[in-house]
């Protein structure tokens, strides 16, 4: 299972997006790109920064870009998530070691299920914290860094961490817009050094989100767009697409998908596979945009090298996840106000399905819950006052 020069390094087993680089003693698992640095590059940068915590946490500070890295030489060990831990990494204890991998499947030797945690993936499609459906599996947070010199014991740390409970900032309406504005236009633009010439896809709805995305590439000058729409055939939404991509000049196409199309594709070995290689224990396998990838794919629309760019992600960017009254109390968290907060992530999160909403499910999941709320405090270090609305998200 493992090959191990300096310890805890598990290279046999590569998770799914994850890519094997080496060079003489430096071996490398690698998921996605860090910006402006290619395999290779982020290779000898890793080899040459010193066995220091400290550098090897400012090192990877400056990355960025979606990505996960696990880097091993003679003398060290790191393993690095992104910002929002793009690519899991998963670790388990192992006497006075840790054995780390990019598949969670090479590190379940018969192991116990946690009932807990199985049920919030059961009711939600994820589990809670760093904690897999297994009991002695675990998975890094975001921004997360493991370090272990030869010899040495093996540290955990964070790079990164997201505290949205800073103080309030007072400005204008017009200022918001323009800082909106550029937050946005920056984000684009990394999207389009990291995508270094290959094809961005824009899944267009003809809703604002998707309309935003593909109007940024617009304006940033990008050219290697494609747009694409599906659904039956004649919606009124694809209709709209075209028109805006027309507007924009780039290529759209149309994919047609009806329930006698998806059963066809369902009937085929490829959702099977995907389900199989997505299993990580930590979160349901998302499966609506798999046939219509696959299309573009099969058309040579896209290729792997391609980068998708939804509009998902517009909802949680103005804060729709957050419930309305729940921002406007300002109200503080306090370990007595927990359960409020407590029922409040139930009702929103886990009701995927409803009929299973019930007491013997919900419970161990609202002890999950209190476990990661009594940890808020050490997050950032600090007892300072906290919103509900900040720790809800």
């Amino acid at each position: 299972q493992q090959k191990k020069e300096a310890s805890g390094g598990d290279f046999e087993h590569c998770g799914l997006g994850w890519n094997y680089i080496s060079d003489n003693a430096c071996r490398m698992q690698f998921a996605g790109a860090v910006t402006g640095v290619s395999a290779k590059k982020l290779l000898r940068l890793l080899n040459e920064v010193k066995p220091d915590l400290g550098k090897i946490k400012t090192l990877i500070n400056g990355f960025s870009g979606h990505f996960g890295i696990l880097y091993q030489d003679n003398s060290k060990i790191i393993a690095a998530t992104d910002c929002i831990a793009s690519y899991p990494i998963f670790y388990k204890k192992s006497d006075n070691d840790y054995l780390i991998s990019t598949a969670g499947s090479a590190l379940v030797r018969n192991g116990e299920i946690d009932k807990a945690q199985g049920k919030a993936l059961m009711l939600s499609g994820y589990t809670v914290g760093n904690k897999t459906i297994y009991i002695d599996v675990l998975t890094f947070q975001h921004g997360q860094i493991y370090f272990q010199a030869s010899g040495q014991t093996p540290q955990f740390s964070r790079y990164y961490q997201y505290t949205p409970w800073a103080d309030p900032v007072e400005s204008d309406r017009g200022q918001l817009k323009r800082n909106m504005v550029a937050v946005t236009l920056a984000a684009m633009s990394r999207v389009i050094e990291q995508a270094a010439g290959q094809t961005i896809a824009v899944p267009l709805s003809a809703g604002l989100d998707s309309r935003l995305v593909a109007s940024a590439l617009k304006h940033l000058g990008a050219e290697n767009v494609v747009c694409y729409s599906y659904g039956p055939k004649g919606n009124f939404e694809s209709r709209i697409a075209k028109q805006i991509s027309d507007r924009l000049g780039y290529k759209w196409v149309f994919i047609e998908v009806t329930p006698d199309i998806q059963k066809k594709f369902w009937d085929t070995q490829i959702p099977k596979r995907f389900a199989a290689a997505s299993n990580d224990f930590l979160a349901g396998p998302v499966f609506h945009d798999l046939f219509v990838t696959q299309v573009l794919l099969s058309r040579g629309l896209i290729t792997k090298e391609s980068i998708v760019v939804n509009g998902n992600s517009g909802d949680f960017i103005s804060g729709n996840h957050i419930p309305l009254a729940l921002a406007k109390s300002g109200e503080i968290y306090s370990s007595e106000n927990a359960d409020k907060l407590i029922e409040i992530l139930i009702n929103k999160h886990f009701s995927m399905w409803t009929n299973l909403v019930i007491s013997s499910n919900t419970d161990p999941i609202r002890k999950l819950l209190r476990d990661e709320l009594s940890l808020v405090d050490k997050l950032d270090g600090t007892k300072s006052p906290k919103s509900l609305s900040a720790i809800h998200e």
